[in-house]
């Protein structure tokens, strides 16, 4: 059995403690310069996160600017987590998603029109298309059905994807109506086993199909539930 090495737990704790208040005070005193040069410099930081060759050290700073975000006010503060959500590094999507989630307990308005202008413009491949799904079942107070119906006309297979499993997760059977029209898309997508790892070829409309089938299901039991 290899020796282990002797760590000073207590004080490892206390030098934790003290770069998390130090990260803190450089966060508020961040947000008393000028809002649109503070974005302007994490634009310019987003970018030069993505140079470095490390995907750690790239999802260290991505997912330290989400942070900054959070309190920087106005649209463009949104479209920059929307950025984020498109990088290829899962820690910083993370980051992102958790960030606009809170973000819209305060801001629900912006973060709802960024969502939107992002679908709008985002282009086929992008990651953050096959995000955004799964960021709106996470928001409160919001008509998801509405949010999610002009993905599933998205000219993205894996964003339609992506967002047929979102409204199967949020188990409401009047998904059905917006999805049923998908059956018969045969275009490709490929999903992952989360249980195997694997990954295979599936088609929309058999995705859709088995969501119709799941939200059926749903609806015969809550139907009868409420009675």
């Amino acid at each position: 059995m290899p020796k282990q090495e002797q760590i000073d737990v207590a004080a490892s704790l206390e030098a934790l403690f003290k770069a998390e208040r130090d990260a803190r005070e450089i966060s508020e005193r961040l947000l008393h310069a000028p809002h649109a040069k503070i974005l302007d410099r994490i634009t310019r930081a987003i970018a030069d996160a993505r140079k470095q060759t490390s995907d750690q050290e790239r999802g260290l700073r991505l997912s330290c600017l989400t942070r900054v975000l959070r309190d920087v006010p106005g649209p463009k503060a949104v479209d920059l987590l929307v950025d984020i959500l498109n990088d290829d590094v899962e820690e910083a999507r993370v980051a992102a998603g958790m960030v606009l989630e809170d973000m819209a307990s305060e801001r629900l308005g912006d973060v709802q029109r960024g969502i939107q202008r992002a679908i709008e413009q985002l282009p086929v491949g992008s990651i953050a298309l096959c995000e955004i799904p799964f960021v709106v079942l996470g928001l409160e107070d919001v008509d998801v059905l509405k949010m999610l119906k002009p993905l599933l006309a998205h000219a993205d297979p894996e964003a339609v994807g992506a967002a047929i499993e979102a409204l199967v997760e949020l188990a409401d059977p009047a998904a059905i109506k917006l999805i049923e029209p998908l059956c018969n898309d045969t275009r490709t997508i490929r999903m992952n086993d989360e249980s195997t790892g694997d990954s295979e070829q599936i088609s929309v409309g058999d995705l859709a199909t088995d969501a119709v089938e799941a939200l059926r299901e749903v609806d015969t039991i809550v139907r009868p539930a409420l009675g």
